[in-house]
This record gives C-alpha cells, structure tokens and sequence, in this order.
C-alpha cells in the first residue's frame, strides 16, 4: 500500500511541474529558429567515409589532396608530425568535423597531434602538445595563422 502510494505521489508531482514547465514556456516570447546546415564544399569531404578507420590504415596523412594543406600548413613542423605520428585513434566525425590523434609512441602524454577537418568551413587545424606546451596551427580561409601559446 505504502509503495502504491509514493508511486502515485510521485507521478503526481512529476505531472505537476510537467505542466508548469510547458507552462512556462509557452509564456515566454523566444522564438526558435532553425538554420539549414552550412553546405560542404570541401574537397575533403569523402574523408568522412573513413570512420572507425585508423589513419595509418587508410594512408590519411599521404592523401593526395590532404598532405599538400597539411605540409603548407606546418611547414618544417610537417616532418616532425609524421616522425611521431606512432600511435593513433580511430577516424571521428561529429557535426561535419573529421578528427583524429597521433602521438609519439610510449611518450603519448608529452608529444601529441590532433588533426580536425572542419568540412563546412573547408578548414584544417592541427593542434599539437609537447610537454604541456600547445601549439595551434589552423587555415584560415586557406590562408596559415600560426596561433603560439
């Protein structure tokens, strides 16, 4: 009897600030507008079909449209990226963003490359952190900014 009763006391309130939760936001006068997404124009675009894939798998970092923009983009830093490119993560993409990580092997935690595809913006940066050090390299406009901490 005593469980019947909590039980319908708690869908009573549950039901109760419900209502005044609806309530409360049919009162309000915020409108909702919903954007269409950026279109992809990217000529990265098909990098998106290596999800789950790991980047040395599919020779990601020698993909013949990719490498040039990363080698533009790090310059004398490019060289050193593929050196310590060792251990790597799986191929993401969340909201049209493809990124990865590789690090030096057995010394992930003071050498590491993260690698975004920003596919809407048709924009790559890389970020990379050596012994708590971050240092930001992205395109802009397909124009470099070097961003030092």
């Amino acid at each position: 009897m005593n469980r019947t009763f909590l039980a319908a006391l708690t869908m009573t309130i549950l039901l109760a600030s419900s209502c005044t939760e609806k309530q409360r936001l049919n009162k309000s006068n915020t409108k909702i507008e919903i954007i269409d997404a950026k279109p992809i124009t990217s000529d990265l675009a098909d990098l998106a079909a290596y999800t789950g894939r790991y980047p040395n798998e599919v020779a990601l970092l020698k993909n013949v449209r990719l490498k040039p923009r990363l080698q533009q983009l790090l310059g004398k830093d490019y060289d050193l990226m593929i050196k310590y490119w060792n251990t790597e993560t799986p191929i993401s993409v969340e909201n049209n963003i493809i990124s990865t990580t590789g690090c030096e092997q057995h010394n992930c935690a003071n050498n590491d490359y993260t690698l975004s595809i920003d596919l809407p913006n048709d924009r790559i940066s890389v970020f990379h952190t050596k012994n708590g050090k971050v240092k930001k390299y992205t395109e802009q406009n397909k124009a470099l900014v070097l961003i030092k901490p």
